[in-house]
C-alpha cells in the first residue's frame, strides 16, 4: 500500500511568543478549512503553577486563520 503525502494538504503557520520563548502553531487542512491551534505551554507561571492565555496573540492568529490557506 502506498502512503499518501498529506503535508501538501496542510498549512502550518508558526507564531513565536517572546514571553514564553515557545512557538504556537496554527494548522489548517486546505481541503476542509478545519483549523487547530497547538500551543505547547500557554502562559505557565512556575511560581504559582497556573496557566493563562494572556499573551496568546489572538489577533495575529485569527487574521491568519480567517485569511484561509
Amino acid at each position: 500500500m502506498k502512503k499518501k503525502n498529506t503535508m501538501n494538504k496542510l498549512n502550518i503557520q508558526p507564531f513565536f511568543d517572546e514571553n514564553t520563548q515557545t512557538v504556537t502553531y496554527v494548522v489548517t487542512d486546505k481541503a476542509t478549512c478545519s483549523t487547530a491551534v497547538i500551543d505547547p505551554v500557554l502562559d505557565f507561571d512556575p511560581t504559582s503553577g497556573k496557566l493563562s492565555s494572556l499573551t496568546f496573540n489572538k489577533d495575529a492568529i485569527m487574521s491568519t486563520t480567517l485569511a484561509g490557506p
